[in-house]
């Protein structure tokens, strides 16, 4: 009927984009389509996009191509519902005027990039890695060994979260990771990343702090949680020759007699002891005082 028909606009911005950046891992670039006008249409509809917009990529063959449906990054691949036609056309049919992907390619997320571990506060292990597009999430694996069992133990929520700490460790063991993207479906399969790995040791010496006394110095610095002691150093050179002076469970140490008008250089280092070993954290800032 006359009455219930309404103007539906089909205007809609095509682009060439990476294929990894929208979750397509194989495909060097992918051609996105975006319907001005979002929603379910009143019946099936043919859509045919001039093939110039693919033709360097496929060639004459005339392949089916793979048309995938896109919605803020989650990506549902609807099959072989596209072709190239006599005249060069790529045709697919859809019912809902929303975003789509043409692909040559099933879905598949690549693995995170740049994946480092460090050693962060107090025992704890902090991870990094790079977005992954199409992703909706990331998964975290742990192992004791570089080639052992990976157990699963945390995960995020969003593409744009792409950091987890690791607060399940012990003081002196190495442990090893690797990561891979997820999305909400679970169906798209995701490569897993390099292996990264990571000594587990007591937190950095932070806010360190030197003042003049006559012929003696004292240094303090901030606490650090769960730690056993720590160690104070003192050097006349800042890059070397640095000798341990105190070991102390205290914050604050004041230095003997020094020589007037000679600089010297401090830095603090924390540990932890368990089973009569000593695992040692990382050297504060160097400190100067003359």
């Amino acid at each position: 009927k006359k009455s219930a028909c309404k103007d539906i606009d089909l205007t809609s911005e095509i682009k060439k984009v990476s294929g990894a950046k929208y979750g397509f891992a194989d495909d060097s670039y992918i051609l996105y389509m975006c319907y001005a006008d979002n929603g379910k249409l009143p019946g099936k509809v043919e859509m045919r996009v001039n093939y110039e917009y693919l033709f360097e990529k496929y060639g004459e063959s005339g392949q089916k191509l793979l048309l995938s449906y896109y919605d803020d990054g989650e990506i549902e691949n609807m099959g072989s519902n596209a072709k190239v036609a006599k005249d060069y056309y790529a045709e697919y049919n859809i019912t809902h005027n929303s975003t789509y992907l043409l692909s040559e390619h099933k879905p598949r997320l690549a693995a995170p990039s740049k994946f480092q571990a460090k050693s962060y506060k107090d025992k704890q292990i902090y991870l990094k890695w790079n977005r992954v597009g199409g992703a909706t999430g990331y998964r975290v694996y742990k192992s004791s060994s570089r080639n052992g069992t990976y157990r699963y133990i945390g995960k995020t929520s969003s593409n744009s979260k792409t950091t987890y700490i690791d607060r399940n460790t012990r003081a002196g063991k190495t442990y090893y990771y690797r990561v891979k993207a997820s999305e909400t479906s679970k169906k798209i399969p995701a490569a897993y990343s390099q292996k990264v790995s990571c000594k587990a040791v007591p937190g950095k010496v932070y806010k360190v702090k030197t003042k003049k006394y006559y012929k003696s110095i004292k240094i303090t610095w901030q606490k650090v949680s769960l730690t056993s002691g720590y160690q104070v150093y003192m050097s006349v050179n800042r890059s070397n020759s640095f000798k341990k002076k105190k070991t102390t469970s205290g914050t604050a140490y004041t230095t003997g007699k020094l020589k007037t008008g000679n600089t010297y250089y401090f830095k603090v280092r924390s540990y932890k002891k368990i089973g009569g070993r000593r695992y040692y954290g990382p050297y504060s800032t160097v400190m100067k005082k003359t």
